[in-house]
């Protein structure tokens, strides 16, 4: 693996982790 993708997923990694949980809080609150 080089440097620039393990940077990549450094990156990436947090900031997946806030889109998945963004994704189900929407899906909680959009439930009746």
């Amino acid at each position: 693996m080089t440097i620039s993708s393990q940077r990549r997923d450094a990156l990436l990694g947090p900031a997946e982790g806030m889109l998945m949980t963004a994704l189900m809080i929407q899906r909680l609150i959009s439930d009746p």
